[in-house]
């Protein structure tokens, strides 16, 4: 059911926010977007079906301001939830905020007016890791080094250097439908990744950037956050990214490139996840062998790592990074005496 709808018609902005389990978190958000110096929007709280106080707060806020519309739905999942957003979004700009982050007062008036100047169809801006709210904040700069669509996805595919998110992206909402961006509803993992893909794919599709952080993303606000250990469950969630991700781009320059960079991902994170036996391990990723033993953007040391733990020598290769990360501890801790 809807608690509440907004009598805005149009708004220039929509703010998307999924919620889930975010009682502790949920009315900062809210109140960082109601406190934007600009006043043409509209939130979108989609409650994916918390089972904590989350919808009562949504209810509560939509109560007390017409902007603000919520969504109580069945827990599906975050692909779900963000798409449900996406489709009840009125905004001719659209932006996406977790319950858990915050965001500067004048977010929304600085991207809405750079979007505006230049025509742009998605707008990138810089943000803040936020640490419990430690300072010095650590600011992530987002500058691309061109504007070009394909180039910034191509940055995009570098490790760390553009990041995925839609968090720092205010984006025409019309591009939603205009290249019939749908999110597969059983990815639980990666979704914004697969957002921005299937905008950034688009030769025509104009991108400026505004060189300023607005987003806080919290580090460690939420308990009931994706932070967990990793499991065979996370293999098969980022193998299913993976798939709809390399059929989306079929036919795409940046294809190989692309596909180079999520199995590296997923050996990577499995590796590191020390959960599997050797047999396990290349039960999952043999087929995976030729490609992180020709990717030459990983250091050689790196790629035979992971190329002989998928040929079946994992528990061995992750003995030996183990006992290297053991060695640097005390060699760190001999330097500091």
């Amino acid at each position: 059911m809807t608690a509440s709808t907004t009598t805005t018609t149009n708004p220039a902005i929509s703010v998307i926010v999924p919620v889930y389990n975010a009682e502790r978190t949920l009315s900062r958000c809210i109140d960082s977007i109601v406190a934007q110096t600009f006043a043409d929007w509209e939130i979108v709280l989609v409650n994916d079906g918390s089972k904590d106080r989350s919808g009562e707060i949504c209810d509560h806020y939509a109560a007390t301001n017409p902007r603000i519309k919520v969504i109580h739905k069945p827990n599906e999942g975050v692909a779900a939830t963000r798409m449900r957003g996406i489709d009840a979004a009125s905004g001719d700009y659209s932006i996406q905020v977790d319950s858990d982050d915050w965001v500067e007062p004048t977010m929304l008036a600085e991207l809405y007016e750079v979007a505006q100047r230049e025509g742009a169809d998605m707008v990138i801006c810089d943000f803040y890791y936020d640490y419990a709210g430690r300072k010095p904040l650590r600011r992530r700069v987002q500058r691309p080094t061109s504007l070009e669509s394909s180039k910034v996805l191509d940055e995009m595919l570098e490790y760390r250097r553009i990041s995925p998110s839609c968090a720092n992206k205010l984006i025409r909402h019309e591009c939603y439908r205009k290249y019939g961006v749908r999110i597969p509803g059983d990815i639980s993992h990666g979704e914004d990744f697969f957002v921005c893909l299937s905008l950034l794919r688009h030769a025509e599709l104009k991108v400026a950037y505004l060189p300023q952080a607005f987003y806080h993303y919290e580090q460690d606000a939420n308990s009931s956050s994706l932070t967990h250990s990793y499991s065979i469950k996370d293999f098969e969630r980022e193998e299913r990214l993976k798939d709809y991700v390399l059929a989306m781009m079929q036919g795409h320059p940046c294809y190989e490139r692309l596909e180079q960079r999520m199995v590296l991902n997923i050996l990577r994170r499995a590796f590191n996840g020390g959960v599997f036996s050797s047999a396990e391990f290349k039960k999952l990723t043999y087929g995976y062998r030729h490609s992180i033993k020709n990717n030459h953007t990983v250091a050689w040391h790196r790629r035979w790592r992971l190329y002989l733990s998928c040929i079946g020598l994992y528990r061995l290769m992750y003995g030996y990074k183990s006992l290297g990360r053991a060695a640097k501890r005390v060699n760190s801790k001999k330097n500091k005496q």
